[in-house]
């Protein structure tokens, strides 16, 4: 989608306040259209599905939801011993779908995916596999006859910009999310365990990126990095962008750079410092929405096993007021406050 002169002009001025002969004031030099600095992001809402394996991720209006399902498979004679990591992605119902590794996701022309979905289903799977976030060798089963081949199903219902880190962040949480039967093989067989409590995967750390990109004056003399872009932001960077992925630990694991405005080193350094901020902020997001998620299914298990107590009966007297009368083991009967019986006094029959 292209630029209009208004809307060019107003998120230039936004970015590039001038000072006028009426209004010398500075005050507001460096903040964007919508009111933030160059470095500020957007809130991040976070949501937790009811299924395992299910959450979904806005950032200002763009929204994404991942799901992740996964089935018993063989292993490629290459790998016998690793299962196996598939990445969807899904720009909805105008946009097509891209998929990795496939044989026709290229995003040619005649084929039914988007430049886009190419490109996040790109970024999502050098984000994932690329730093080795989940631990594809403890996917495996029995060596050469049957490991798990996890699917992470990307959908994104609407893009306002900055889809890749919604992207990142919903697909990091649906996986943390999602739990897998447990399943053993005998003679050959494979045997799902449904008695048995599902087992998380084993994630050996979450990359979170945080995307910059890079604005050049009208007149080309000076610079803005913009932290979290919306989509007015990214269609005025002509595509210079900067994505810098940190895991919670602060580490850094990946730069990418796919062209555009050069970024002078200061500024490569000073926008790794906000990801590593941003990093542990969102990391710090998703662990409490999974203890939060962990909580209430656990309270629900506990009324699902609640058992009826059959010493506690429900009694109705003669004034027509209700109360609960314990029954003793030898079922004597309801006891008034003094220890007497009161069967016949106290209840009647319903």
């Amino acid at each position: 989608m292209s630029l209009t002169l208004s809307d060019e002009s107003f998120a230039y001025q936004a970015i590039f306040p001038e000072a006028t002969e009426d209004n010398k004031s500075t005050s507001n030099v460096g903040l964007r259209a919508d009111g933030r600095t160059p470095l500020d992001c957007r809130r991040l809402k976070l949501r937790l599905g009811p299924a395992l394996g299910q959450s979904e991720c806005r950032i200002g209006n763009t929204w994404v939801r991942a799901v992740v399902t996964g089935e018993v498979v063989t292993p490629p004679p290459e790998r016998p011993n690793e299962g196996k990591l598939f990445i969807s992605v899904d720009y909805g119902a105008i946009a097509g779908s891209a998929t990795l590794p496939s044989g026709d996701s290229a995003g040619l022309p005649g084929s039914a995916q988007t430049p886009e979905a190419v490109s996040l289903c790109n970024q999502l799977e050098r984000m994932l596999k690329g730093s080795k976030a989940v631990d594809v060798e403890a996917l495996c089963i029995a060596g050469g006859s049957r490991v798990w081949s996890v699917r992470l199903d990307v959908h994104v219902l609407s893009d306002a910009g900055n889809v890749g880190d919604a992207a990142a962040t919903a697909s990091v949480a649906a996986l943390m999310h999602y739990r897998r039967s447990e399943v053993t093989t005998l003679e050959g067989s494979t045997m799902v365990r449904e008695e048995l409590e599902p087992m998380p995967l084993s994630i050996h750390h979450m990359p979170l990126p945080l995307t910059f990109v890079l604005v050049k004056s009208p007149d080309g003399s000076t610079s803005a990095v913009l932290a979290d872009p919306t989509s007015l932001e990214e269609r005025l960077s002509g595509g210079a962008l900067l994505v810098i992925v940190v895991n919670q630990y602060g580490e850094l694991c990946s730069i990418l750079k796919p062209g555009g405005t050069s970024c002078p080193l200061p500024t490569i350094v000073s926008c790794i410092h906000a990801a590593t901020g941003r990093a542990k902020e969102v990391h710090k997001m998703i662990a409490d929405a999974l203890e939060k998620d962990t909580s209430q299914r656990e309270s629900r298990k506990k009324d699902i096993h609640h058992k009826y107590n059959a010493r506690t009966v429900l009694t109705i007297s003669t004034d027509g007021t209700e109360n609960a009368a314990a029954q003793d083991a030898g079922g004597d009967g309801a006891k008034g406050s003094d220890g007497t019986p009161e069967a016949k006094k106290a209840r009647t029959n319903v």
